[in-house]
């Protein structure tokens, strides 16, 4: 699983330890969305769409503008949201602008909300004028007529259902895909934030009140309060099923329930620094040992067995080693390599020429379980590529390239 928070790192974990560890920093910037299929994860930041396909190790920035919400429309098919709609036909490597349309050829140019229910049904909320769609196609969008449009800040649909939040505590509903509206009452006096819900029927909604979820068993006909019992704003939520669920949030905040939301534990996330900073704005969970978050400045959780370096021997398990790809890469002059240990080694780092000369080693002695970083400097050293080593305990257990440029 992987989580996105607050300044710019990558994280994973191990489920056993309900913990999450970091994986790499592709930038410096917000991010908002993160959606994950197959090999391929995308991540939606204030000023780019990021992928990876190699289960987060590396990161490439495949689009320039924001990505405020990512969504799979099918076999190798992909909607961003930003500002206006991008899609990607190759499985997010372009994103190509979209020109959208109401149904009597009036351009939509200020999109401010996406959801899709799949890869056939979605809606937008659209500002100045404020208007409320329903998906057609990807260029033609039909304007629907709820009760009011003034103030949305959330939408969410599932099934024929439809929600629209705000402003304050209104809930707006349509039972028939945005055809005709009425007002729920959540009974309580808060702002709700964002929705999520398993099916038609069961979900939750995300308050301004700290740690509060609001939970529906009937569409939202009636809510039930819950307090998790700590005190940080919830900007995400995601499930597996209705008594396995997350929460994210401010003060680097993760929590997971396995009994629908009666009671929550917090996890851990060793190696974050002024943990008051980070908020954790967006979580996909894939499986009970899979998943990612990630937040502002550019953090990047994942939870469950951590990625491994390349093994030339196969001796070293899962769980035991992390090397990334240097960053950046490419470097010039200085670039950061990091590892992680399961558990404490005699750890010996070298570069080499693309000819098996080495040429330093930049570390080699006894380092406890956990993150650690080495800088390698090409100062004096010609453009070109360069391999770097890690062994353990005397073992090499793997090789990535870098790239000089000068």
């Amino acid at each position: 699983m992987f989580v996105i928070d607050g300044f710019g790192e990558v994280w994973r974990s191990n489920a056993e330890k309900d913990s999450w560890s970091n994986l790499l920093k592709p930038d410096n910037n917000q991010y908002r969305s993160l959606a994950a299929y197959d090999d391929v994860i995308l991540l939606g930041s204030t000023n780019g769409i990021h992928r990876s396909v190699d289960g987060g190790l590396t990161f490439e920035t495949v689009y320039d503008g924001p990505g405020n919400f990512l969504h799979r429309l099918g076999e190798n098919n992909w909607i961003a949201h930003s500002g206006g709609l991008r899609v990607s036909r190759d499985n997010g490597i372009t994103w190509n602008w979209i020109i959208t349309r109401d149904q009597n050829g009036r351009q939509i140019l200020n999109i401010q909300l996406v959801t899709f229910t799949d890869t056939s049904k979605g809606y937008l909320v659209d500002r100045n004028p404020a208007r409320v769609y329903r998906y057609i196609n990807e260029a033609l969008w039909e304007e629907l007529e709820p009760l009011h449009t003034t103030d949305i800040h959330a939408i969410h649909a599932k099934g024929n259902r439809v929600w629209l939040l705000g402003p304050d505590n209104q809930i707006q509903v349509s039972d028939d895909n945005g055809q005709s509206w009425s007002y729920q009452d959540v009974g309580l006096s808060v702002g709700l934030r964002s929705m999520s819900m398993i099916d038609e029927n069961k979900g939750w909604i995300m308050t301004d009140s700290l740690g509060v979820l609001l939970h529906t068993k009937d569409g939202g006909t009636s809510w039930t309060t819950i307090d998790t019992g700590f005190d940080f704003q919830i900007y995400a939520l995601d499930y597996l099923d209705e008594d396995r669920i997350w929460l994210t949030g401010s003060n680097s905040t993760i929590l997971k329930s396995e009994d629908g939301g009666i009671t929550f534990k917090k996890q851990s996330t060793p190696g974050i620094v002024n943990r008051d900073s980070f908020t954790i704005r967006t979580i996909k969970v894939l499986s009970d040992t899979s998943g990612f978050a990630a937040g502002d400045h550019g953090v990047i959780l994942s939870y469950g067995k951590p990625l491994h370096s390349d093994n030339n021997n196969g001796e070293y398990g899962p769980d035991e080693l992390i090397l990334y790809q240097n960053y950046p890469n490419p470097f010039n002059p200085a670039t950061t390599i990091r590892y992680v240990l399961g558990e404490s080694a005699s750890v010996q780092i070298n570069v080499y020429t693309v000819t098996g000369q080495k040429l330093v080693t930049l570390i080699n002695e006894e380092r406890n379980a956990g993150v650690h970083d080495v800088i390698f400097s090409g100062k004096g050293l010609v453009s070109g590529l360069y391999f770097y080593t890690i062994s353990l305990n005397g073992r090499l257990q793997g090789t990535r390239k870098m790239l000089l440029i000068k």
